[in-house]
């Protein structure tokens, strides 16, 4: 599929500020931000590519709530990723049935479930999603990352895709060009190597 190129990749960023030493007091920071790196990199949660280049103001709410967890908020992590599913279910809905979708979040999820049917492994997320819905109380941190991992899989299904492409701007001599990953390795955290068309050195993203 072709995708976005601002959608696409997370070339650097925080990683490349740190490496650089940009951050320098901000320790225990860095070091909570690249644990719940980790934990995130361990579900392999495939980045939802053809949603993110169907409906585009998804682009920035999904890295908000990327974000939210990574830097220790869960409940505005949550508010995110709840307002993530909705608007997807929500054109996904109206896709499908050829009118305007106008239901709530609650609706959206009954139908979703019946769309996909009673799939063991994701019985668990709709229970945890209509939970957090629901809750008064503060969002734990693994209720957060959960909830990432179990709404873009589910998100995934409606918007399947093959591969993801964006352009890839080389650190080393800045020239441009056109980088495909597959599916399997298009996963939030996950380290890739690329190497430049343009000057043939390698270096390395982290798709975010």
């Amino acid at each position: 599929m072709a995708a976005d190129p601002m959608e696409a990749l997370f070339l650097g960023g925080l990683g490349y500020l740190i490496g650089q030493g940009k951050y320098a007091g901000w320790d225990d920071v860095i070091t909570a931000h690249n644990n719940r790196l980790n934990h995130l990199r361990y579900f392999k949660v495939i980045k939802p590519a053809q949603v993110l280049h169907d409906v585009k103001e998804l682009q920035t709410i999904y890295m908000q709530a990327e974000t939210g967890y990574l830097f220790g908020l869960p409940d505005a992590s949550i508010v995110m990723t709840t307002r993530f599913m909705e608007i997807a279910l929500r054109n996904a809905k109206t896709k499908s049935e050829g009118k305007e979708a106008k239901e709530n979040l609650v609706n959206l999820i009954e139908w979703a479930e019946k769309r996909i049917g009673a799939k063991k492994d994701l019985a668990h997320g709709f229970r945890i999603l209509r939970n957090l819905i629901h809750e008064n109380t503060l969002v734990k941190e693994q209720d957060a990352l959960e909830a990432i991992h179990h709404v873009t899989e589910i998100i995934n299904l409606f918007y399947p895709f093959e591969a993801a492409d964006g352009n890839y701007t080389c650190p080393k001599c800045r020239s441009v060009s056109l980088v495909k990953i597959q599916k399997d390795n298009f996963y939030l955290g996950n380290l890739v190597n690329i190497v430049c068309g343009n000057c043939q050195q390698g270096s390395q993203i982290t798709i975010f």
